[in-house]
């Protein structure tokens, strides 16, 4: 089993028979939003080999446990703005259909919901990523201020392969046990959590993505490239907070300035 948790600005867009092929909008240099950067971050000690477009930065964090604190890290496998790749996982590129979607369709935003117009086309779409997700059980929850997706797989193979097929690029990662088996994030945000950014560096960041409505991001994904109704989303309020173990989200909690806000979230139809 593996958990891939889904962060930031991606949009699920109906392959039919439950699938979904994800749409991942381009942020590193547009004009309808702040800078975005997407990346996947797996938990240091599950990466097994890896062939990217760079090197993997180690961060360490804290994290609590039953018997104190204890050091953990992660590593960022970031996505170059010009590459544009269409990634498999082992085991949710292909299979019968996702399962949970009633209740994901009725927590997750709906872009045609601010702007009836809106229409993603896939031929003309500005995306840094895709990735097809056709197996596993999807679902929704708060993540900060936000919200993210989370799909369950069930895995079997002693190793789970994430690979870009045509860039030649690919991460191996350990099969492990537990709750949520080996927890994969993929986030595509603004104002992420930089090495090199200082603390003021990081609130001003911070202030900034509170001040603008990330979905206008979305209008890459339109050939309109129309942002103006793609406001700010609303949430259910009994939608779940995420449930997880990962060593980057519980980086990005522990600061409350670097959890998504209310309009850095994923959305659909």
């Amino acid at each position: 089993m593996y958990t891939l948790h889904m962060i930031g600005m991606m949009y699920f867009d109906d392959d039919g028979e439950n699938k979904f092929l994800v749409l991942v909008p381009n942020g590193t240099n547009s004009k309808f939003s702040m800078p975005h950067q997407a990346a996947f971050y797996v938990e240091a000690d599950d990466v097994v080999e890896y062939e990217w477009w760079g090197s993997a930065p180690s961060q360490r964090v804290e994290v609590p446990s039953e018997h104190g604190p204890r050091s953990t890290a992660y590593r960022q496998f970031l996505i170059p703005g010009n590459a544009s790749p269409e990634f498999e996982i082992s085991g949710c590129a292909s299979g019968s259909g996702l399962t949970g979607l009633d209740d994901f369709h009725s927590k997750v935003p709906h872009l045609r919901g601010m702007d009836p117009a809106f229409c993603a086309q896939r031929a003309t779409a500005n995306t840094i990523a895709r990735f097809p997700l056709a197996n596993g059980e999807l679902d929704f929850y708060k993540v900060g201020d936000g919200g993210g997706a989370q799909l369950l797989v069930d895995h079997v193979g002693e190793m789970i392969t994430i690979t870009a097929a045509t860039e030649k690029k690919w991460i191996h990662l350990k099969h492990r046990g537990g709750t949520f088996g080996t927890e994969i994030v993929f986030a595509n945000m603004a104002g992420d959590i930089r090495h090199e950014r200082t603390m003021e560096e990081s609130h001003f960041q911070h202030e900034r993505a509170m001040e603008e409505s990330h979905f206008q991001l979305y209008a890459e994904l339109d050939p309109r490239r129309d942002p103006s109704k793609l406001g700010s989303p609303t949430y259910l309020p009994h939608t779940k907070p995420l449930p997880h173990c990962h060593a980057y989200l519980r980086a990005r909690n522990q600061l409350t300035f670097r959890t998504p806000g209310t309009t850095c979230s994923p959305g659909c139809c």
